[in-house]
């Protein structure tokens, strides 16, 4: 008989195995709430042997059988006192093959205590007395037991026992019994107390079915002839009892019998030999693992490698075995640090004197803590997992000569391993039952070995075993999820990391493509528990990216009005006073906190480089499947915890996010447009929409004065949909006005001539716009820019804005740092570096430094400004450069452009201040959104262009045009694509977002092509010849500006 075929006849077992231990456990509390109590004299429970009001006595046999009774409808236990459960082998009322024996998969078999349950539910260890733990209260596990599956696993006592015993029932000892007390059958009986109202969910005598009485009274009469009254019938109705039936998530019981069909064909052990070997063996490191392997190394393979493959399937598929393997002891540690400081102070001549003193403390630090003799592992310490130890010992697996044998023994024993993790914690958590601290540290222990699994990513892995694997991961409790992120981020590798999310993200992938198609991901367990783990892993890369320390959110109050330079400008500054009295802060916002994210105290906005990039991190197929419409819903309803993507949008492209965003913004538009609605049914009308109307040669004043105007009257109208009116001209906004709108209101901000901005970094041809911090235009101004941005973002427009990445940062709440410096002015941060990395002692004479600086203003005439009181007087060295660095970004980047960033700041939150902009963006995918894709590739337009009025994508006019429009270069293919949609600008996702149009417009004429820039749509007339085309498209793209009739 082979493996394989032992493995699917075991396989499916397995599960069942593990739900009738479940139901085992809660039998056997009845069992010993009925014949030893609670401890509690007070109790009121009918059934509690503790009880007052309970006086009669029952056998072993009665009581077992009402134990399934109890445990089929659900009844309570104690909860006050701490009842008595699974008597040791001195306990002579369960003798011989008893209840101990039925029950060997539970804790409650042996001595030791069961490590599922907490410190106050342990079990007492003392041979002499009863084990104790805290009561739970049962399942719906107990529901799917029918009548007639208790009738057909239990024994019966006597007629004449039942018909006495048929209410409550008590054994009249409850002490341990001595041998001379051997074999009580009955035990006297007592009168009981009549059940009071104030018990709940308690079973009264009706509820004992009759058909299970006599049953059992059938039965017990046939065992008394066979003379075996002796042996209780609590060991067949455990043994036997049909869980089949029991409450169990269906994505981890499903298909157990065939999971390793395919792999253990070479295999030439029963899984129930492999189960039961005896090896001595209770867990794995690596020198018991070198060792198994080099005794299976042999002439005959197939002899030699059973000891080996039966320890790897007995420790992987249990957690208490694999939480106590490859577990790095403090001596082991000692000798790493010890060896790995001896080898650094040898060549210490390439060692800084600061790396070098870190090294002797963390040395002296360790020999003061390994000073005590025999030091053990502490239940209140984290185990410590030797990482490298088990990376030598999986490559010495793989590289063996029968490493598929013994992958696919692992594959085998990780299934049912996190399948009954799973179910277990499940359980627990379901009644709240406190769960041990060991048992915990062994869960966590034994993912933590799993994923470290160099062939984690294999496709079978991948399709069977990462699917139950993750499910044992979410149903860990948070803290120990956090616990599992810290040890990714201190421990794991970056190849590791790297190797967990391409795991997950094929495990996501292949159950897209696997199955039928349903828009609803939310629902499917695979992919969700997969990117439940993700955001575990997510939040590891950003622990152990390139992070800023001690970085909070900057909160610009309402009422945080810095200085005005003069008294000049005060009645200038309306607008700013009314965006500022409008308190944008006040308002509640209905976002969820990430648990994890608080425990991990994770601040997304002081990580500048996550370990693994977030586009890593994007899954393109679930993006691109996902109705965003139904995700943002479930995301939006408060108070529900059905799981939302949007949540998780670590795993959405920007696209898809951009969308989100969008439905966001449009169901704030439509809410003011039914509030208009109501107001016009009661006599107040108002208008629907935010109503801007300009002239072209006046477009920043006349903007100015109608947003001042609307902030007055009734600020809220910000939030409505932009209707952009250009004075004199003919043109409908259904978008294309807005977008003109803006095109022109932003190149006349940003012009240098203006004032209000500076060009920096504008050497590498990107010249990029920064705050003027001389700039002699009000704050209004700037508050106006400010809600141009928003706006921008609020009407789904691409502006043509080049700010450096400090600025989006500081969009979503950062206080930018000296490590900002390098997105805002490259030279001036790698000057300060090389300040900070200089370790020479005449840094003073280097530098000649002192805390005052000097820049440049407006007029390039130089400005000093002291850091701190007498800079001028307060060298530069090695134990102030820090503060020097520090106090100098923060002048640059927050201080000296405070009056004119915070006006921006806050016309900019009077439209995005309910948004989840900073919920679901990065900085720079924030800088996608302003300023579009920096992908310029009109391929991508052309497979997506739609054609319409008899032309097709093979039509000689349009060939003509694409023709055309990939010759031009990149200056002219931004004006073609602004002549036909409005904006110079690629979408999020590319070009290929665009959705562009081509409609014939009449046959041959000279006439000029036009376009609807509102939907994207081209006129084109039917040229017959490329020149034509190319002469009449270029002329209609160099003077396409304002809106007419032609």
């Amino acid at each position: 008989m082979t493996i394989c075929a032992g493995f699917a006849a075991k396989n499916t077992e397995v599960d069942v195995n593990m739900k009738r231990d479940l139901a085992k456990k809660l039998i056997e509390r009845y069992f010993y709430l009925i014949t030893e109590g609670c401890g509690n004299d007070q109790c009121v429970n009918d059934y509690c042997a503790s009880s007052k009001r309970c006086t009669n006595v029952v056998s072993a046999n009665d009581a077992a059988a009402i134990a399934i009774q109890l445990f089929r409808l659900d009844a309570r236990l104690c909860d006050q006192h701490p009842m008595k459960v699974a008597r040791t082998t001195n306990n002579p009322s369960v003798s011989g093959n008893t209840l101990h024996e039925a029950t060997t998969s539970l804790a409650c078999c042996s001595n030791a205590p069961d490590t599922r349950l907490s410190h106050d539910a342990s079990v007492q260890t003392n041979p002499c007395t009863v084990f104790q733990v805290n009561p739970i209260h049962t399942t719906d596990l107990s529901r799917s037991l029918s009548d007639a599956q208790i009738t057909q696993t239990t024994s019966t006592c006597s007629q004449t026992d039942c018909e006495s015993n048929s209410s409550s029932f008590k054994l009249a000892n409850t002490e341990p019994m001595t041998k001379e007390h051997k074999n009580p059958s009955i035990i006297p009986i007592e009168s009981m107390a009549q059940k009071q109202e104030d018990t709940s969910a308690q079973v009264s005598k009706e509820e004992i079915n009759e058909d299970v009485l006599k049953s059992i009274n059938d039965q017990a009469k046939s065992s008394d002839q066979n003379g075996s009254t002796e042996q209780p019938i609590i060991n067949n109705i455990l043994n036997n009892l049909d869980v089949a039936s029991l409450s169990v998530p269906d994505s981890l019981m499903h298909d157990l019998q065939d999971i390793n069909k395919a792999l253990m064909d070479s295999v030439n052990l029963p899984l129930e030999q492999i189960a039961s070997f005896q090896t001595g063996i209770k867990y794995l490191n690596e020198t018991n693992v070198f060792e198994l392997i080099n005794r299976c190394k042999g002439p005959d393979p197939s002899n030699d490698h059973n000891e080996l493959l039966c320890v790897l399937y007995q420790v992987f598929s249990t957690p208490e075995a694999l939480g106590n393997s490859f577990i790095n002891r403090p001596q082991d540690h000692k000798k790493d640090l010890l060896k790995r400081y001896n080898l650094n102070t040898t060549s210490s001549s390439s060692m800084t004197k600061e790396k070098i003193r870190e090294m002797e403390i963390e040395k002296e630090l360790d020999d003061n803590f390994m000073d005590t003799e025999n030091v053990v592992e502490e239940e209140n310490c984290e185990r410590r997992l030797d990482v490298p130890g088990l990376a030598r010992a999986y490559k010495k697996i793989s590289s063996s000569n029968n490493y598929g044998l013994y992958k696919n023994a692992l594959s085998i024993a990780i299934s049912s391993l996190c399948a009954k993790i799973t179910v277990e914690l499940q359980f627990f958590k379901s009644k709240s039952f406190p769960i041990s601290d060991k048992y915990l540290k062994d869960v966590l222990h034994s993912l933590k070995i799993i994923y470290e699994i160099p062939w984690l990513d294999d496709l079978v892995f991948v399709e069977r075993i990462v699917p139950r694997l993750v499910a044992a991961t979410c149903v860990l409790p948070i803290v120990e999820q956090a616990k599992l992120a810290k040890f990714w981020c201190e421990m794991s590798s970056e190849n590791t990391l790297r190797r967990i999310l391409h795991c997950l993200q094929e495990a996501i992938t292949f159950q897209l493509i696997s199955t039928e198609y349903d828009p609803t991901f939310q629902d499917e367990t695979a992919v969700t528990f997969a990117t439940k783990t993700m955001k575990i892993l997510y939040y590891a890369s950003i622990m152990a990216g390139e992070c800023d320390k001690d970085v909070i959110r900057e909160e610009i109050k309402p009422t945080d009005k810095t200085e005005k330079k003069s008294d000049d400008i005060r009645d200038e500054n309306l607008l700013e006073d009314i965006l500022v009295n409008q308190h944008p802060h006040s308002k509640n916002k209905i976002y969820k906190t990430d648990s994890l994210a608080d425990i991990l105290n994770i601040n997304i906005l002081a990580c500048r480089a996550p370990l693994i990039p977030i586009s890593k991190f994007y899954n393109e197929l679930l993006s691109d499947a996902l109705e965003m419409d139904d995700d943002y819903q479930t995301w939006r309803e408060n108070g529900n915890d059905k799981f939302s993507f949007m949540s998780h949008s670590f795993i959405l492209t920007p696209s898809t996010k951009t969308l989100g965003l969008y439905y966001d913004n449009r169901i704030r538009m439509y809410e003011n447009r039914r509030f208009c609605l109501i107001q016009t049914l009661i006599g107040q009308p108002t208008h629907p929409y935010l109503k801007l109307k300009v002239r072209r040669e006046h477009v920043v004043q006349d903007a100015l004065v109608e947003l001042e105007m609307v902030a007055m009257q009734n600020p809220s109208d910000l939030k409505k949909q932009l209707a952009v009116e250009f004075d004199g001209e003919q043109g409908v906004d259904e978008g294309g006005v807005s977008k003109e709108f803006f095109h022109l209101i932003v190149e006349e901000l940003f012009n240098p001539d203006y004032g209000m901005f500076v060009i920096i970094d504008s050497e590498n041809g990107n010249p990029t716009y920064w705050f003027n911090s001389f700039s002699f235009e009000t704050a209004a101004q700037y508050s106006l820019i400010g809600l141009i941005v928003g706006l921008a973002i609020y009407n789904n427009v691409i502006l043509n804005i080049n700010f450096p990445m400090v600025v989006y940062r500081k969009l979503l709440g950062k206080q930018c740092t000296f490590n900002d410096l390098q997105d805002w002015n490259q030279e001036l941060y790698n000057g300060l570096k090389n300040l900070l990395d200089y370790e020479e002692d005449d840094i003073e004479e280097m530098f000649m430094q002192t805390f005052r600086i000097c820049y440049k203003d407006a007029f390039g005439e130089l400005v000093y400004h002291d850091l701190i009181d007498n800079g001028d007087q307060i060298t530069v060295n090695h134990f102030n450069k820090r503060e020097f660095v520090d106090k100098y970004a923060d002048f640059l980047l927050n201080q000296s452009i405070g009056v004119q960033f915070n006006a921006f700041y806050r016309g900019f939150q009077n439209v995005m201040e309910e948004s989840p902009l900073q919920y679901l963006f990065w900085p720079e995918e924030l800088e996608q959104i302003v300023c579009g894709s920096k992908v310029f590739d009109m391929t991508d337009l052309e497979e997506t262009t739609l054609y319409e009025g008899g032309y097709r994508k093979n039509t000689p006019v349009v060939r003509y045009f694409w023709n055309f429009a990939h010759a031009l270069p990149r200056v002219s293919q931004q004006k073609l694509l602004q002549f036909t949609t409005g904006s110079d600008r690629v979408p999020v996702g590319g070009l290929g977002k665009l959705k562009l149009t081509i409609t014939r417009n009449g046959s041959d004429s000279d006439r000029l092509p036009t376009a609807h820039t509102c939907f994207n749509v081209l006129l084109l007339p039917e040229y017959s010849s490329q020149e034509k085309l190319d002469e009449r498209l270029s002329k209609a793209i160099n003077y396409a500006e304002g809106f007419g009739m032609i």
